[in-house]
């Protein structure tokens, strides 16, 4: 988020969803409209995210297994014990 905010490129929200083998479908969503708020940077970064996230947690839903190997392997590196929202 920090590079689109500094450079004015667009955020697309995308997932690949395996749907056989050897086979994949690529779901790229609408542009993540970039919060406005300019006073703090690292809550319109937040924010941003968010709703990025917020744009594929649909995929994750339908497909948790094709995800779940991310989810715990980003738990094993920063320790984190439950996942917050």
């Amino acid at each position: 988020m920090k590079i689109a905010r500094s450079t004015g490129a667009v955020v697309l929200p995308t997932v690949i969803v395996r749907t056989g083998r050897y086979r994949h479908t690529v779901h790229i969503g609408q542009p993540v409209k970039l919060s406005e708020q300019l006073d703090n940077v690292e809550e319109a970064i937040r924010a941003d995210t968010i709703t990025a996230l917020q744009a594929v947690e649909p995929y994750i839903k339908k497909h948790p297994s094709q995800y779940a190997k991310f989810i715990l392997l980003d738990i094993k590196l920063f320790k984190e014990e439950k996942v917050q929202s």
